[in-house]
């Protein structure tokens, strides 16, 4: 999870705890890694440098896009990602 403090307020719980509960149940081994602090337009270069250091083979993520202009003008991690792979992803919208 990265720079979670502004979700923890208006969902109650952190998001990935949620997920990892869910994943756990349903058999599968899963934690959550909580990185706060990392500037926005560096979230996946950090994500990918995590997944390698914990011996990953896959990131899964979710696919978000933004109208065009607004990603020119603020990028996003989702294109970030795609533009930047240095692992396989698999993303699902």
């Amino acid at each position: 999870m990265f720079n979670p403090s502004a979700t923890i307020d208006r969902h109650g719980a952190l998001p990935g705890e949620r997920i990892v509960a869910h994943l756990r149940r349903h058999g599968a081994s899963a934690d959550a890694i909580l990185l706060d602090g990392v500037p926005s337009d560096s979230i996946a270069d950090t994500l990918q440098a995590q997944a390698h250091s914990l011996g990953a083979d896959l990131i899964v993520a979710g696919a978000f896009g933004h109208p065009r202009l607004w990603e020119k003008l603020l990028g996003g991690v989702t294109y970030d990602l795609l533009a930047n792979m240095s692992m396989p992803i698999f993303m699902s919208h």
